[in-house]
């Protein structure tokens, strides 16, 4: 009947599966050559396949875009700190502030920009909290000095008060 097991025409071994078409009719190739090249285009779609969840995966590392806009606003909210008076008033919130950018500039030198946007967020945050702190510092100056100007004031107005009353009070 037939030389070996593993020679099985196509068209049988189609046949014997319960499939049928033009093809597998037509086909006198042995049965081991189709499995090979089956096995060969599944070897290929399986490297093709790794090859591709490799280059998704190193995409996906880098895929993170530079900060530049964080940065910006960053660097903004510091000069606006400054401005506020921060200086003088939140020197180590706005210390802190410039600290984390500069952490976040290395961290872009080194290519980890998940890592540089975070610290650069966080050095807004710092900056922003050095300029709340500076401008409630000043208000709080400021309303020390508008209290002791209305003390001196209420004390020039109970003395002229006391003259008048010295002064009615003589005949």
């Amino acid at each position: 009947m037939r030389a070996s097991y593993y020679e099985i025409p196509v068209k049988e071994a189609h046949s014997q599966a319960g499939v049928l078409n033009a093809a597998a009719l037509s086909s006198t190739q042995p049965l081991t050559q189709n499995i090979a090249a089956t096995v060969f285009r599944i070897a290929v779609a399986a490297s093709a396949a790794t090859s591709f969840a490799v280059l998704l995966t190193l995409t996906g590392c880098a895929s993170a875009p530079i900060p530049t806009e964080q940065f910006a606003v960053s660097k903004t909210a510091i000069d606006s700190a400054t401005t506020a008076g921060a200086t003088e008033y939140a020197p180590l919130e706005l210390k802190t502030a410039r600290d984390k950018l500069d952490a976040a500039q290395r961290a872009v030198d080194e290519k980890d920009y998940r890592a540089a946007s975070a610290l650069a967020q966080e050095a807004q945050f710092d900056a922003k909290l050095a300029e709340t702190k500076a401008l409630s510092e000043k208000a709080k100056k400021s309303v020390a000095e508008t209290q002791d100007n209305l003390r001196t004031l209420l004390n020039e107005v109970n003395r002229n008060n006391q003259q008048d009353s010295q002064r009615s009070a003589k005949p």
